[in-house]
């Protein structure tokens, strides 16, 4: 086999703390392509002779365990290093790290395993092989002698850790460390653990009572506060007596003054109206006017034109056509009277 296709064949992802189901059958299609699975599998044991025979067998054993090792993280090359020339023993040593039946390795596996969702951009085919890949991890995880009511007793187990919040990550530490991890054991757990918390949470509301009163600023004295409108002390300028008749004081002159000026443009009002003459006898028809020779001097449109005239106090002059209706002109002055 060339370079190129060897290196093909040991392209996937090194073995880590979470990949070992997909590792494991990678590695194992790369070791039986070398033709060195059986002898790392056990099924093909050390020759005893010839010689020729057992050197072959020891080379192929040191090629498994190299290609082994090439393909695991530092952190796990470390714990089989004192395998190195035994492929055999260091397939089960990794094998049996993976499948360690113990509280944590289970509810790792059991909350990954709950915990999968669609990513946004993920195909469902993609999706169901993580799910497969999480199942055969959490079946790895369970000892093969566990019984349908062991299983959910786990999984009752596994509802009650997942639903602490934060605050209790030391107690889930702790009982990841439990030799039993069921139902039962995780409830009386809990129950320990509430009576535990119990006196701490009365203390802690003791303290925190403590700690407002130390904390919340004392009031001040009657006579330490100054009214800003008076000077005096006592009260504050909102429960100032003498703020509230001034202002009253103040409200009072405006609604006077403002009936004042009311009263003052009502009664110039009146004065014009009773001193202007009355149109409706000054007013002049279409039909009348023709009735009179207004070239006459005693013409009733003069004499009227005379005495009824109406003068607009807004005004500063007046015009007519009729000049024949005047007899005389002399300046008059209007005073005109404003509204306040």
């Amino acid at each position: 086999m060339s370079e190129s296709s060897s290196a093909d064949l040991l392209s996937f992802t090194k073995l880590g703390e979470s990949n070992y189901p997909t590792w494991e059958y990678d590695m194992r299609a790369a070791l039986q392509v070398k033709k060195l699975w059986r002898l790392t599998s056990g099924n093909e044991s050390k020759p005893s002779s010839p010689p020729e025979k057992v050197e072959l067998w020891e080379e192929k054993a040191e090629q498994a365990a190299g290609l082994i090792y090439q393909k695991l993280e530092h952190g796990m090359q470390i714990l089989v290093q004192k395998y190195m020339d035994d492929p055999i023993k260091m397939w089960g040593e990794l094998e049996k790290m993976q499948h360690q039946d113990n509280p944590a390795s289970r509810f790792i596996a059991y909350d990954q395993f709950f915990s999968i969702t669609k990513k946004e951009d993920e195909s469902l085919t993609a999706l169901t092989a993580r799910v497969e890949d999480a199942l055969h991890k959490m079946r790895n995880s369970r000892n093969s002698a566990l019984t349908l009511k062991d299983f959910e007793d786990e999984l009752a187990a596994v509802a009650l850790v997942r639903a602490l919040p934060m605050e209790y990550s030391s107690f889930r530490s702790a009982l990841l460390l439990l030799t039993n991890f069921d139902f039962k054991t995780v409830k009386d757990a809990f129950l320990q653990e509430q009576k535990n918390r119990q006196p701490r949470a009365a203390d802690s509301a003791l303290a925190l009572s403590s700690a407002l009163k130390v904390s919340t600023p004392a009031k001040p004295s009657s006579q330490s506060i100054v009214c800003e409108f008076c000077d005096i002390k006592g009260h504050t300028e909102a429960q100032c007596f003498k703020r509230r008749d001034a202002r009253e004081s103040i409200l009072k002159q405006r609604k006077e003054k403002r009936e004042k000026g009311k009263e003052r443009a009502n009664a110039a009002q009146q004065e014009t109206s009773a001193s202007a003459p009355t149109s409706v006898q000054s007013a002049e028809f279409a039909g009348n006017a023709s009735t009179h020779d207004y070239t006459n001097p005693h013409s009733p449109l003069l004499s009227d034109a005379g005495s009824d005239w109406i003068v607009d106090t807004g005004a500063t002059c007046h015009m007519t056509p009729h000049r024949h209706w005047f007899n005389t002109y002399t300046p008059n002055h209007t005073p005109i009277q404003l509204a306040n």
